[in-house]
């Protein structure tokens, strides 16, 4: 009986107090675990949507500051030249300019052919691209209207872009476009038809937000553009 009882306590296994302990350690390890693995993902989910974000505001913004680089006057045989600006807005550039790319229209007596190309971020956050080209009338080049058939078809150069409202804009927040004179005074708002001319350089400002969850702080990449074209273009100014 004895030899019987013993071999009995040497199988009795763990005891309920034991047990408790086991499976308390057992749950404060897997939270552990588990917490982890969560702020794991979380970290590299923001880090990847930053490094969308930023990839996708660089291309938008080298996109942005060929166009703007290029900007030209366009001279006329009697009266003033077309300022470079035809149309500046917090969220739209209607401008002419000399883009290499479009080489094949040039003329050969009036020689390289300007276009006209209206940059515009819509209300979903696209950036688009249009361009119409330049008609040789009585030795001047002629642009069409904004409403004509763009012989180059709309594109978007950039997506997720976040464009402050007006509020926003009034307590200081930088809209995409920022239009400055020459002494680096601000043009706010929609400039002005009479005030084109006085633009002299071009603060872009991109806030691109790759992440659809918002989890991921917005990517701001920012670049003042001269415009070489023109004289009195200056990178050095105080904005």
């Amino acid at each position: 009986m004895k030899i019987l009882r013993r071999v009995r306590a040497e199988q009795s296994g763990f005891s309920l107090p034991e047990l408790i302990v086991a499976m308390a350690l057992f749950a404060v390890v897997m939270t552990m675990i588990v917490g982890l693995f969560t702020s794991f993902t979380t970290r590299f989910t923001e880090e990847r949507a930053a490094t969308d974000s930023a990839a996708v505001g660089a291309l938008g913004m080298n996109e942005v500051t060929k166009v703007i680089r290029a900007g030209t006057l366009i001279n006329r045989k009697a009266g003033t030249p077309l300022a470079v600006f035809n149309t500046a807005k917090p969220g739209e550039i209607v401008m002419y300019s000399y883009l290499a790319d479009d080489a094949s229209l040039a003329d050969g007596e009036l020689g390289s052919a300007p276009v006209m190309v209206r940059l515009r971020l819509s209300a979903t956050g696209e950036l688009t691209e249009t361009r119409w080209n330049a008609t040789r009338v009585d030795d001047e080049w002629i642009f069409p209207a904004l409403t004509a058939t763009p012989y180059f078809k709309e594109r978007v150069i950039a997506r997720k872009i976040i464009q402050p409202t007006t509020a926003q804009i009034a307590a200081g927040r930088p809209p995409l476009f920022t239009f400055l004179k020459l002494d680096g005074t601000a043009l706010t708002g929609t400039v002005a038809a009479t005030a084109l001319k006085d633009i002299a350089t071009v603060k872009v400002t991109m806030t691109v937000q790759a992440d659809p969850t918002g989890r991921a702080d917005p990517v701001q990449i920012q670049n003042r553009v001269g415009l070489p074209n023109l004289v009195s273009s200056r990178l050095g100014l105080e904005g």
